[in-house]
């Protein structure tokens, strides 16, 4: 691997945090502060512990967050004696506090009040998020096919960047809902179109390390500072600040990115992706045999342009088939990710450390993903682990009350780091040609995150509801459902060619032509390749 593309490894780096900040930034700027009562306007001037023993209704040695008593208050500040257990209660009419022990800074949850009747609100505006990803990927995949990768990747971030910084001038929930909706368009499309530049200049050698290491390191590590961050700032608006305003970094994209060889030449502007395989020459020091270059001159020229489509992964049955596959496992591997991380607010135990530790699982997992990937194949790495994750996850219902919390850490954490390795896009699409591998990640990846994830939120809120059993089997049912999807996929051409007990006859007549008429069809992008590996 040349230096050129070492240098575009590094700079993975921050929009690999971005895509983590992102991600889970609205976990921490909506966390619910889990003890909060009836706010009582007649006992604000009295002690906190005081105030809640004389107005919080108290059942079976818990006091309720949704209950007030209706009784005379001046009487019970006169006796300081709490209201009878048979007086009549009600919801809380004059709002919430909240005491800002477990979480240690007012969120956008306790500052309006979104809890109880309420509690929907936050898990909504996630929803809202998720849906912005499906539009996303869909409109940020078209712009990439339109005017290159490099544009693309420099809308999505400023696409981010103006919908993080917007969400702070908000005042109710129609409005956050919008700005997360032009956050969760960004995501994803902030991380992929970078990924997706970097991985079409490494060979194949080295696109297994690039490929996992980069998720494994950059993603990893945001997700490793993000609860600190959040802890050290103690403030939604400025956490949402200092995660959104470093996206404008992505302004100096086009002067240290180069844009796609291949977009470039399939767009007839062959002299420009000769600029760029020649920048390639220069950063590293070599020289693209002539017969190379020349090859890729003459094949872009005669190369018909083509506007791919989604139709385009339609168009044979094994492609066809293999998609189809990846969506059922996808979100499979999306909702348990996803359902489960967001859980770890109501695990009971420190929501900062229980992020932290679920979260630090993402950087062994893939690690060992890359390792193991070309040994094992994508497809037994698909499915045992989602095969493990459901099994786990209904072990987990079934934990005793009691031990809920030590016992639902444990399963988390290994749940995050099963799924972890069965979650990376180039496992799942590298039967893709090379241009049909570009569009399924570029705008798949994100479309059907976005559908699997928007169950997400209804998990989360499912756990606010303590029905503990029917979430954690909606979950396992995704996963068996993504497992036994992911068993009828045929692994990796490569893979099977390569001998290890596998043969390459394995593959159908009908994948290896249509591979073929792939590679004949565009013949540009494989000389691109070629060109690209001299380097």
């Amino acid at each position: 691997m040349g230096r050129y593309q070492k240098l575009l490894f590094l700079a993975m780096m921050p929009f690999g945090f971005f895509f983590a900040f992102v991600y889970f930034v609205q976990m921490f700027i909506a966390a619910t502060p889990q003890q909060h009562w009836c706010r009582v306007p007649e006992m604000e001037h009295l002690d906190v512990d005081i105030r809640r023993n004389l107005t919080a209704v108290h059942v079976d040695g818990v006091w309720d967050r949704c209950l007030t008593y209706r009784a005379n208050w001046s009487e019970v500040l006169e006796t300081m004696t709490a209201p009878h257990p048979s007086t009549p209660t009600q919801r809380c009419e004059n709002g919430w506090e909240f005491q800002l022990g477990d979480i240690p800074y007012h969120t956008v949850i306790s500052e309006r009040g979104w809890v109880c009747e309420y509690a929907g609100f936050g898990p909504l505006a996630q929803a809202v998020f998720f849906a912005g990803s499906f539009v996303g990927g869909i409109f940020f995949g078209w712009l990439a096919d339109t005017f290159g990768r490099v544009p693309a990747l420099v809308g999505t971030n400023m696409m981010g960047c103006i919908g993080g910084v917007a969400s702070i001038f908000t005042t109710g929930l129609w409005d956050f809902a919008f700005c997360r909706f032009l956050v969760g368009m960004a995501y994803d499309s902030c991380f992929m179109m970078m990924y997706i530049l970097v991985l079409e200049y490494v060979g194949p050698r080295h696109r297994t390390w690039v490929a996992n290491m980069s998720i494994a390191l950059f993603f990893g590590g945001g997700c490793l500072v993000l609860p600190w961050l959040a802890v050290w700032i103690a403030d939604w608006r400025t956490l949402l600040l200092a995660t959104s305003l470093p996206m404008l970094a992505v302004l100096a994209a086009p002067l240290v990115v180069p844009e796609s060889a291949r977009w470039l030449s399939s767009r007839g502007r062959v002299n420009q992706a000769v600029k760029v395989l020649k920048r390639f020459e220069r950063v590293n020091g070599t020289k693209i045999p002539q017969d190379v270059m020349d090859e890729f001159i003459v094949a872009s020229r005669q190369t018909r342009q083509e506007n791919e489509s989604i139709t385009a992964l339609f168009r044979s049955g094994p492609l066809r088939r293999m998609m189809l596959c990846m969506v059922v496992v996808y979100m499979g591997c999306a909702l348990i990710f996803d359902g489960l991380v967001r859980m770890s607010e109501g695990l009971g135990l420190d929501f900062f450390i229980t992020f932290t530790l679920a979260s630090a699982t993402e950087i062994p997992s893939v690690t060992l993903l890359a390792l193991i990937l070309d040994r094992y194949g994508r497809r037994m790495l698909t499915v045992g682990p989602l095969s493990i994750a459901g099994a786990l996850t209904l072990i987990a219902s079934a934990v005793p009350k009691v031990s809920k919390a030590a016992s639902s850490l444990r399963e988390n954490s290994k749940q995050h780091r099963l799924t972890s390795v069965s979650r990376n896009p180039p496992s799942v699409v590298s039967n893709y040609g090379t241009l049909l591998r570009e569009y399924g990640v570029q705008r798949g990846h994100p479309v059907v995150h976005g559908v699997a994830a928007d169950e997400s939120p209804g998990v989360r809120l499912l756990a606010h509801t303590r029905q503990r059993v029917r979430r954690h089997r909606r979950v396992t049912v995704h996963c068996l459902l993504g497992a036994g999807v992911g068993s009828t996929a045929t692994d990796t051409a490569g893979f099977l060619r390569g001998g290890r007990g596998r043969v390459w006859h394995n593959v159908t007549r009908d994948a290896r032509a249509a591979h073929a008429a792939d590679h004949r069809r565009r013949g540009a992008a494989s000389a691109s390749a070629l060109a690209v590996r001299q380097t």
